[in-house]
């Protein structure tokens, strides 16, 4: 036990474990924000040829996104608005869900479920779901004045 509490005495060894300990943790570092950097690329490619009308290549941008850092949530809102333009409102649903899970916070996926709900014939879950967009922020009370009826 003496040998162990000299070890970590000696100035040299001190410097190996804290050197040991760069060399393993700041890489892990680098690649977590190097991915998240990738998954933003991807994302605004993805959003880029949504304006053009290439709601493939943008939904393939989304979940390319999406795959590279699974702790993103935009990109699974953006796929969950091109999914429902592609008549896909089940994975639509998930999407935005999926979104929401990662960020209950995220106004968009809460809006955009409302009003998938809504469209859905679904009123009293597209009003519950425009009631968390105020509850996240209440200054939308009076953009969304029809909730309440």
């Amino acid at each position: 036990m003496l040998e162990c509490a000299r070890m970590f005495q000696s100035p040299f060894r001190q410097i190996a474990l804290v050197a040991l300990a760069f060399l393993v943790i700041v890489p892990n570092i680098v690649a977590a924000g190097t991915l998240r950097q990738e998954a933003v690329s991807y994302r605004a490619k993805g959003y880029e040829v949504q304006q053009q009308g290439d709601m493939a290549e943008a939904l393939s941008n989304y979940q390319k996104a999406a795959a590279l850092d699974p702790s993103y949530p935009t990109p699974l809102n953006d796929a969950g608005v091109v999914l429902e333009e592609q008549g896909r409102p089940e994975d639509a649903e998930r999407s935005y869900l999926k979104a929401l899970s990662l960020n209950p916070n995220y106004l968009e996926p809460h809006a955009n479920l409302g009003m998938l709900y809504e469209r859905a014939g679904q009123p009293e879950e597209g009003i519950l779901s425009m009631r968390e967009v105020l509850k996240v922020n209440p200054q939308n009370a009076g953009a969304m004045n029809f909730i309440g009826s």
